[in-house]
């Protein structure tokens, strides 16, 4: 599968100007070297067209991708021969971040991307499998204080002629962290060549995504505990107490701490990005956009990322799909007024930063304008 036509520049470039990536995950099995003694065999007992049905079989064993670690098993090149990945093993830093915001499609864009053939993270022994999309290493403090090393193992199966990437939402808080990171790989060339997609969507209909995600964790799983989610009293909280009790208070960003700002201030984290990063290494991308334009939103990605329009895997797979009775479906209109009045300022400031501040040429401008749901009376 095609994945690049301009790859970042410490990726090798390949003959035919494409890099080539095998497509969805799956189990590999066999090895080169047992598939060449079934092939043998074959050869020396059977007729022509046995031989040629075991080298389709050998062929289809080999085009595997493995499961735990992203790592593409072959490569095919634009002329159609084909190659083992090269360089594998050696530990670097993701060639792309995707960094949120959190409840804004960021799943249904990364597993787009991957199935583009871009490389996730390796998830380790121990570790959660959605670790694989989101490797948690610069809002976990734990993880953090592991060092780069320990990050830059996540995807050291990945091949050099394919892109990385980290989509762990919770990054788009961690400007500094992430600049600092980079700067100390490898003399710091790549912490002007990272490539950073942020997808935002309007703030009130992203806190009641979030709401609904976590209280129903809260409700089904005894064993899952979130500040967001309790009471004093140990009841879950209703969406109106999460919005007093939890939203509203976070969104001042002089009396609040980083992992507790309210994640729709989306002005004031990417003014951080903003300064850490050149501006044209950041494409800010619309929920909106997502929903009622895929195509639109795709060819943006593929146009920042150099991706070969020709291997696009398909739709977006939609990710926040869950069905429940006790799911909350619309604002209370009362409730809608109390975030406006929040929330409205920060979204006028957005805006005038991105105006300010263009972005690469992929980006739309001017960006959109966030437009709430109707609100209930109940």
């Amino acid at each position: 599968m095609v994945v690049g036509q301009r790859p970042l520049r410490r990726l090798r470039q390949q003959q035919g100007g494409h890099l080539e990536h095998a497509g969805r995950p799956r189990r590999q099995r066999g090895t080169f070297s047992s598939l060449a003694i079934f092939v043998g065999a074959t050869a020396a007992a059977a007729t022509p067209c046995a031989l040629a049905s075991a080298l389709l079989v050998a062929l289809a064993c080999i085009y595997r991708y493995d499961t735990d670690v992203g790592l593409a098993s072959i490569n095919i090149a634009s002329t159609g021969h084909l190659r083992k990945p090269s360089g594998t093993g050696t530990p670097r830093l993701p060639d792309v971040l995707l960094i949120g915001a959190q409840k804004a499609g960021s799943s249904a864009l990364a597993n787009w991307l991957f199935d583009y053939g871009i490389c996730p993270a390796r998830v380790f022994r121990g570790e959660p499998k959605f670790y694989r999309k989101e490797p948690h290493f610069f809002g976990d403090e734990q993880r953090y204080a592991r060092g780069i090393d320990f990050y830059a193992e996540r995807f050291a199966r990945c091949p050099h002629d394919a892109l990385a990437m980290d989509a762990t939402p919770a990054t788009m808080l961690y400007a500094d962290q992430v600049r600092k990171t980079y700067e100390e790989w490898e003399g710091g060339v790549l912490a002007d060549e990272v490539k950073i997609l942020a997808v935002l969507r309007e703030p009130s209909a992203r806190e009641l995504s979030w709401y609904n995600h976590v209280t129903l964790k809260c409700r089904t799983d005894r064993a899952y505990i979130h500040p967001d989610c309790y009471n004093e009293d140990g009841s879950v909280r209703s969406f109106a107490e999460y919005v007093r009790d939890v939203t509203l208070p976070h969104v001042d960003v002089g009396s609040t701490r980083r992992g507790q700002l309210c994640r729709g201030h989306y002005a004031h984290f990417l003014r951080e990005w903003f300064v850490a990063f050149r501006r044209s290494q950041i494409l800010v991308l619309s929920y909106d956009e997502m929903v009622s334009d895929e195509g639109g939103m795709m060819q943006r990605v593929q146009s920042f990322l150099d991706l070969d329009s020709r291997a696009n895997p398909g739709h977006m797979e939609e990710k926040n799909t869950k069905n429940n009775e006790l799911k909350v479906r619309s604002i209370r209109c009362d409730i809608q007024e109390r975030m406006d009045k929040v929330f409205d300022p920060l979204n006028d400031g957005l805006h005038r930063l991105l105006e300010e501040n263009p972005g690469p040429e992929a980006e739309q401008r001017p960006f959109p304008a966030f437009v709430t749901k109707n609100c209930t009376s109940d």
